[in-house]
């Protein structure tokens, strides 16, 4: 089963699985939005499967800047954008 990872902003990022899932709630990384009608049973406690989290910082996706291959797709530099 898969959870799915939203952004602050609601924006999908990916899908992870539950127990993944389950290490973010624990560390407080996450909120949950909706759960699952599953249960994890443990030792000591049953824990409901989350469905739907969101992030609680938001996550800049595309933050890093990297030089594409192609010169075509960088950022032009400041000697051009002088021009």
């Amino acid at each position: 089963m898969q959870v799915i990872l939203l952004n602050q902003d609601y924006s999908y990022i990916n899908s992870i699985s539950v127990r993944r899932a389950l290490r973010l709630i624990a560390k407080e990384k996450v909120t949950v939005e909706k759960y699952s009608e599953r249960i994890v049973r443990t030792v000591t406690e049953d824990i409901a499967v989350p469905l739907i989290l969101r992030l609680v910082w938001r996550r800049r996706l595309w933050s890093k800047h990297f030089d594409h291959p192609d010169p075509v797709h960088n950022r032009p530099s400041k000697e051009e954008l002088a021009l």
